[in-house]
């Protein structure tokens, strides 16, 4: 070990590692005894981060004319949302609730969803024999 402090030996810094080393895992010992897990949901006051993708041909739908879209998601929610030109949208919200409610209004949005299940359902007629027959 190469020590430019005149005085402090190789004795001295091994003492005093070895201290460090024990102070820490002391600290950790008692962390542990006081949180024994992980806990599985963060705080409703958490800062969130979200992550929601949509087709790249609806990014133009969500951010609406001129951003007017998103700038009122953001003004309302008080998130902050970006999105990537590969459909990938992050929504940071400095509370869950903020964060949630920006994930809704996006996916509230017709031209947001992944698939065409906010479409109502076409009505098919056959009129063709085949059809009828079976």
């Amino acid at each position: 070990m190469d020590i430019k402090i005149k005085g402090i030996t190789e004795e001295i810094m091994e003492i005093a590692l070895g201290r460090a080393l024990e102070a820490r895992l002391n600290i950790l010992g008692r962390m542990n005894q006081i949180i024994g897990q992980s806990r599985t949901e963060l705080s409703a006051n958490t800062a969130t981060m979200i992550a929601i993708k949509i087709g790249t041909d609806k990014i133009r739908d969500v951010i609406g004319k001129g951003g007017a879209t998103i700038r009122a998601i953001c003004e309302e929610t008080k998130a902050s949302i970006d999105i990537e030109d590969d459909g990938s949208i992050k929504i940071f919200g400095e509370t869950k609730d903020a964060a949630e409610a920006a994930r809704q209004r996006i996916r509230q949005h017709p031209a947001s969803c992944p698939s065409k299940a906010w479409q109502r359902p076409r009505l098919r007629a056959f009129n063709h024999p085949q059809a009828l027959a079976q």
